[in-house]
């Protein structure tokens, strides 16, 4: 089985767990209402994006906010479904923070291991980068392979991976991320 470590971001992840197992609903309240500043019962994306900033800098990447985001309220990942879909549910629901805590987690352990691949920072993968870094995938391909790899990733042709696709393939591919 094919196994993504990122044990950078594991301390994070088990203090927040920790506090929230420790202090029950009333922790959990209490970091709910950090996030929902404005008292509204509701999360926006702007919301998200300015608590984890100032509080939580570890994961603040835009691209992870925003696939995490989208795949807690309307259950995909991609800009193009979340716009169909935005008028459904463009707001995380205090019901749903704790799967947006998940995914917000989730995401950025994938934008990490995409950023290590993408060693250009381009913020794209080239198939060379992809060849070079498939091992960062926990994936063991001789080159050839993972040219063949790189082209089915590369769904809309442009020759470069994008994290949306990177993110839909690890999905696909059913590969574990700790």
């Amino acid at each position: 089985m094919t196994v993504i470590s990122t044990a950078e971001f594991d301390e994070l992840e088990n203090q927040i767990r920790e506090m929230i197992n420790e202090g029950g609903r009333a922790k959990a309240l209490e970091l709910w209402n950090r996030f929902d500043y404005n008292g509204s019962g509701q999360l926006s994306l702007a919301e998200i994006d300015k608590q984890i900033t100032e509080e939580f800098p570890l994961l603040n990447n835009t691209d992870a906010l925003i696939r995490a985001f989208y795949f807690t309220t309307v259950g995909c990942m991609d800009t193009e479904a979340y716009k169909k879909a935005q008028g459904e549910d463009a707001y995380v629901q205090k019901n749903e923070f704790m799967k947006l805590l998940r995914n917000i987690f989730y995401f950025n352990k994938l934008w990490s291991v995409f950023d290590e691949i993408d060693t250009d920072d381009d913020r794209r993968v080239s198939v060379d980068e992809f060849v070079a870094g498939t091992d960062e995938c926990g994936l063991e391909l001789s080159p050839e392979e993972a040219a063949a790899k790189f082209e089915e990733i590369d769904t809309n042709g442009g020759g470069m991976i994008l994290f949306s696709e990177f993110v839909q393939f690890v999905a696909d591919s059913k590969i574990q991320v700790d």
